[in-house]
């Protein structure tokens, strides 16, 4: 069995889609490799609001449930 399986996963009801530049493949591809420990500290919606808030893309909270 696949050491990374989680029983209790399940896909989420929106999506969210990001893109990088070439020269930011190797640390988004280092991000995904280590991703399970990377949220143990941060959730996320923690993280989903400092990209955001990085990017200086506008939200509305009542529509990132």
């Amino acid at each position: 069995m696949d050491e990374g399986f989680q029983p209790e996963f399940g896909w989420q009801d929106g999506y969210a889609v990001y893109s990088v530049g070439p020269r930011d493949v190797e640390r988004v591809a280092k991000y995904i490799a280590n991703q399970v420990e990377h949220h143990r500290t941060k959730t996320f919606e923690e993280e989903r609001l400092e990209l955001l808030k990085w990017a200086g893309i506008p939200f509305d909270l009542r529509f990132l449930d």
